[in-house]
């Protein structure tokens, strides 16, 4: 893309691990990169001065979502079943310390590889152990399968699951049904207003399927993109990169800029700041949002 096609910007991706391997090109060709979905922290560590993210990475989200999450269902034990990247692994580890700050231990955890289909050997594990809440981590045909099995070994609704932002989509209701959801929560990076409302009937009619953060985020980074060019006034891929510095836009998602900030002993770059919300599934497999 950039030596044959001399593109001046690159849009993606979704994949912590991949874009961990497309920052430092485009650090190297010093042309800019805006990912829509990434969460790993060290997707915009220090050094990679070319790559943007739209959305807070983990350890900004748990700090944000862990407060609403102990006032609301005032859990005492929590347990973990993820999957074993770099995505699961930061999720993992950041709402770990989060909720260690509230004196809430963790008591039971365990990664699982992707394309995983049974899952019982660990939501037997976790039906010992007697956590209050447990976040499950993946995507969604995983988080489906998962719920299926923990509804037949009756850990559900004894154990509140926490799904993570995939969780919090309208394709896990698709794929388990509303009555396997319902009463399970989820963290989402989308509450349902009317612009979202209007963009998800849109892609509704276009290509048959429900809306998703990375939809709104895709949309979002597209805009912000194109601000940024007609700010340079310029296709010269580093006077874009500096446009994206002083973007301040208020997109579907909400107010986007990119920051240089440190978090917790954590130095963020080229960083956007966003609240995420706590959901939860009803009986008809809608959102109810639970907080903040």
């Amino acid at each position: 893309m950039i030596l044959e096609d001399k593109v001046v910007a690159i849009l993606g991706s979704h994949c912590s691990s991949v874009c961990l391997a497309i920052a430092p090109i485009c650090n190297e060709y010093k042309v800019p990169g805006l990912t829509i979905e990434c969460a790993a922290d060290a997707v915009t560590s220090p050094g990679f001065e070319y790559y943007f993210r739209m959305r807070p990475s983990m350890g900004l989200i748990a700090p944000l979502i862990t407060p609403v999450i102990v006032e609301k269902l005032k859990p005492s034990k929590i347990g973990f079943l993820a999957i074993n990247d770099d995505y699961g692994r930061s999720f993992v580890e950041s709402f770990k310390k989060s909720f260690e700050e509230y004196g809430i231990p963790t008591i039971t955890e365990h990664y699982f590889e992707r394309g995983t289909t049974d899952f019982y050997p660990y939501l037997t594990a976790i039906k010992a152990a007697k956590p209050d809440i447990v976040f499950y981590v993946g995507v969604t045909p995983e988080g489906a399968l998962i719920l299926k099995q923990a509804r037949e070994l009756g850990l559900i609704p004894e154990i509140k699951f926490i799904g993570s932002e995939e969780m919090g989509e309208y394709e896990l209701v698709k794929l388990a049904g509303a009555e396997i959801v319902a009463g399970t929560y989820a963290i989402s990076l989308w509450a349902p207003k009317p612009e979202i409302e209007a963009l998800a009937k849109k892609v509704e009619e276009k290509f048959n399927a429900p809306m998703h953060y990375a939809i709104v985020f895709g949309y979002d980074a597209l805009y912000v993109l194109v601000t940024a060019i007609e700010k340079a006034q310029s296709l010269d891929p580093t006077a874009i990169k500096e446009a994206l510095k002083e973007i301040e836009y208020h997109g579907l998602q909400g107010y986007i800029k990119f920051e240089i900030f440190e978090y917790k002993g954590k130095l963020f770059v080229n960083q956007g700041r966003y609240t995420p919300y706590l959901i939860m599934w009803t009986e008809a497999g809608e959102k109810v949002l639970v907080g903040p």
